[in-house]
């Protein structure tokens, strides 16, 4: 005789009445770092890679991740990831458990993907002194709106379940001069999270 698991049945029918009576599970939201150091000087301009000015739509704190990322402005000034120095520091303003970078790597018209990074280290820390083993998450060249999953690319969830500071290192390209436009983090809600869309 076959065993019905009747708690995975209810649990099904649960989600389902919820989705229909104008509920939905609550998205991921983005996060914005609030600054970054260095902060630049000459062509590295750290700050335009967190202030929407290489985006075609702004992606703020607390933004629902879209279904599709936003395009990047290809123009030349907001490649501000440029000539970097051996270390970047981004602080998220408060700390978050992580899940995804959202990264708009090199792309400017009539000029080579191969400016744009193909690999970064990822550490992470909660207070800016302490940091996690790096990563190194792995870049599409040209790419517009990548999701690159933390844990899928090595890193412990543990190391990404406090997180109010995030530092890059060794950057690598393909050719010079390299940089990327814009940089975000996503935040998955609460476990069992709805939202009414009524």
């Amino acid at each position: 005789m076959r065993t019905v698991n009747t708690s995975k049945i209810a649990v099904a029918a649960v989600m389902a009445m919820i989705c229909l009576s104008g509920h939905a599970l609550a998205a991921d939201s983005i996060i914005r770092p609030t600054s970054v150091t260095p902060g630049g000087t000459g062509n590295w301009q750290g700050g335009l890679t967190i202030n929407n000015s290489g985006l075609h739509s702004a992606l703020n704190t607390g933004d629902e991740v879209p279904d599709t990322l936003p395009g990047h402005d290809a123009s030349w000034y907001t490649r501000s990831g440029r000539n970097l120095g051996s270390t970047v520091v981004y602080d998220l303003g408060a700390t978050y458990k992580l899940q995804d970078v959202l990264f708009w790597n090199y792309n400017e018209a009539g000029q080579s993907l191969g400016r744009g990074f193909t690999s970064i280290d990822f550490e992470f820390s909660v207070d800016g002194s302490s940091y996690s083993t790096a990563t190194s998450l792995t870049l599409t060249e040209g790419e517009q709106g990548e999701t690159v999953n933390l844990v899928n690319s090595g890193v412990a969830p543990s190391d990404i379940s406090g997180v109010r500071f995030v530092r890059l290192t060794n950057f690598v390209s393909a050719e010079g001069p390299s940089g990327f436009n814009e940089i975000r983090f996503t935040n998955p809600p609460p476990k069992g999270t709805v939202i009414s869309i009524l």
